[in-house]
């Protein structure tokens, strides 16, 4: 298979990531995703990344199904899932800009640098926030679950 048609294949996977994904997120309130589906839809990316030789996005999805159960009955609703499937958004928006990006030379931190932990359930607004203030010169934490905020907050004060 050539360099083109690699490209094309590697494009199309994450173009139905991304599709899934939003499907997915953009539910009501109510209305859940079944485990069964998730596992499907991370075997199918796993197996999928294994013959394009995406080995960060094979070893993502790997790390996702052994949370998983195929035969599980239980059902997700969109912030769950949202929050299980973090890294695997991450990395599907990452390679969606990677041509964006300008790649510099990461910012010398300086110990007195001004530190912050952003929680929100918006993950798109987490990376977007993170990487400006960043390139300010701040250190910055993000979680998109709120209970994890006191945890941080103490492993914070113990690297300062």
């Amino acid at each position: 298979m050539n360099l083109v048609n690699m490209e094309k294949y590697k494009n199309s996977l994450f173009g139905n990531i991304k599709n899934k994904l939003s499907d997915w997120l953009e539910l009501d309130a109510g209305q859940a995703i079944p485990a069964q589906e998730i596992f499907r839809f991370l075997h199918s990316v796993k197996g999928t990344a294994g013959t394009l030789q995406l080995c960060g996005l094979m070893a993502i999805t790997e790390q996702l199904l052994d949370g998983l159960d195929e035969d599980s009955v239980r059902v997700w609703n969109r912030a769950e899932l949202r929050n299980f499937l973090f890294e695997l958004i991450e990395h599907a928006y990452e390679y969606e800009h990677f041509d964006e990006v300008e790649i510099k030379a990461k910012p010398v931190r300086d110990s007195q640098a001004p530190l912050i932990q952003i929680i929100d359930d918006d993950i798109s607004m987490l990376i977007l926030l993170k990487d400006l203030l960043e390139d300010k010169g701040w250190m910055v934490i993000t979680n998109a679950d709120q209970s994890k905020r006191q945890i941080n907050i103490l492993k914070c004060s113990r690297i300062a």
